[in-house]
């Protein structure tokens, strides 16, 4: 039986973010949110091998951990031998959210996203992924954290104005309660759409001057809304 594209989107988002693909053709993956494997589980469909389980976390948050796995036997045997690009070649706006999920995370104060790319090296990030998210809208610039030991961490930096609101976006469709807090703020995330082809927005020069378009949006709209509202009461009175 051939893979649907429900079931490829989690396999490719899986090698790119936390799922770990065996040689032998299985798949394993886990989170600290049960609600999430369930929602893999119903994509993996007959993949899925069990149910979700709950195992013991020996880690310093001591907070449960819940797995799946999966046996995709010729096709992860294929996958395993998947470069960046190819994976890339094949991910959609599915993808794309199950791996923000998986590796994304949101600055709450300051609306960006950073993305956690340390297992890929710089060429790959510099060749590959920067000009596949230019591609959708996405602009993130690669960012560099050195630990006390010296060992040194890449991620990607998704600024709101250049790319946040997009993937918060794609994030929103799959309506996963559990990862709600990895969403922009959805009035902030609508005015962007509003805004990002007009004219004004487009020649902004900077994210300040952008920020402040959103905000006067967004205060316009309460605007409208409330008036509306007490419009609606005054008739009905």
């Amino acid at each position: 039986m051939e893979l649907n594209n429900k079931q490829k989107q989690v396999l490719l988002s899986g090698i790119l973010g936390d799922g770990c693909l065996y040689k032998k053709g299985s798949m394993f993956f886990n989170s600290s949110h049960k609600e999430y494997m369930e929602f893999k589980k119903h994509l993996l469909g007959h993949l899925c091998i069990n149910d979700v389980k709950e195992r013991i976390n020996l880690g310093y948050k001591r907070v449960p951990i819940y797995s799946i796995d999966c046996r995709v036997t010729k096709y992860g045997k294929l996958l395993n031998n998947y470069s960046v690009a190819d994976i890339l070649t094949e991910l959609d706006e599915l993808g794309i959210a199950l791996w923000m999920y998986d590796d994304g995370s949101r600055h709450k104060k300051n609306n960006f996203y950073n993305i956690n790319t340390h297992a890929l090296d710089r060429e790959t990030e510099e060749k590959i992924i920067i000009p596949y998210f230019n591609s959708i809208g996405v602009f993130p610039e690669i960012l560099t954290e050195k630990k006390k030991d010296g060992r040194l961490f890449s991620y990607l930096y998704v600024p709101k104005w250049d790319g946040a609101m997009i993937l918060s976006r794609m994030m929103r469709k799959l309506n996963i309660k559990c990862y709600d807090y990895k969403l922009m703020p959805v009035e902030m995330e609508q005015a962007y759409f509003d805004l990002k082809d007009t004219d004004e927005f487009k020649n902004a020069t900077n994210r300040r001057q952008k920020t402040n378009l959103v905000k006067k949006h967004i205060n316009c709209a309460y605007q409208e809304n409330l008036h509306s509202f007490v419009t609606s009461i005054e008739l009905k009175s």
